[in-house]
């Protein structure tokens, strides 16, 4: 036989307004048993325990009804509770990450912006390989900004993914080239240099971008070495 959900909801109302809240938390932790799913009783629990000042008791909750939220594909709901979850947990940036991924999907990509923000600059220094995730997303979001992707390679490079990073120089300066930023352009592909095979294709264009700057002695340097690399010089072309 069930219970009587409407007469234990009533019995914990009125013995909060008896001032006996562990005791109503006793009555709502009984109608949480018996409907796990329920959110409202379940958030109920959570600022009870806020008021009392159990705040991991209250994270774990409020933590179940973000999930619940987000897996029923409502978001927009879920963000005020990620705004009392961070208030917990201050220091938390996977916390602050998730709440810019509930308002990105809620249709808020400017809050979102600034939600990743905040904890791309919590991780970079510590968790670069984390912060990549976080920066990789404000990238998507603008991707017109250049300072941004060169970022995104250099904690590539702080992350240890060489062979991404080698990647990611490349792009960029293939990218500078058809914006018509020679001096990006050079910089990008010495940067790939670095991190990649002494390859003569990339050692011809890094050359190549020298020669655009009007830099003829540090081209000469790249095609030395192109010629070691394979005994024969080729023409460079822009």
């Amino acid at each position: 036989m069930g219970i009587d959900r409407a007469q234990l909801e009533q019995e914990a109302l009125k013995l909060l307004q008896r001032g006996k809240m562990d005791r109503a938390i006793e009555r709502y932790q009984t109608l949480l048993r018996d409907d796990p799913r329920d959110r409202r009783i379940r958030q109920q629990i959570a600022e009870l325990y806020i008021k009392q000042g159990r705040y991991p008791e209250a994270e774990r909750h409020y933590r179940e009804i973000v999930k619940a939220l987000i897996k029923a594909g409502q978001p927009r709901n879920a963000i005020p509770l990620y705004k009392t979850l961070i208030r917990i947990k201050k220091d938390d940036p996977e916390l602050i990450e998730a709440m810019g991924d509930a308002q990105m999907a809620a249709g808020f990509p400017g809050q979102a912006r600034k939600a990743w923000e905040q904890a791309l600059e919590m991780l970079e220094r510590v968790y670069p390989s984390k912060a990549v995730v976080v920066l990789d997303k404000i990238v998507k979001l603008a991707p017109g900004e250049f300072p941004l992707k060169v970022k995104l390679v250099e904690l590539y490079e702080s992350s240890d993914w060489s062979g991404r990073a080698f990647e990611g120089w490349r792009r960029l300066a293939a990218e500078s080239r058809r914006l018509g930023r020679p001096d990006d352009r050079a910089r990008f592909e010495e940067l790939a240099l670095r991190l990649g095979p002494a390859h003569e294709e990339f050692l011809l264009e890094a050359a190549a971008a020298r020669l655009e700057m009007n830099d003829a002695a540090a081209a000469m340097t790249h095609l030395q070495k192109a010629y070691a690399a394979t005994q024969e010089a080729r023409p460079v072309l822009a």
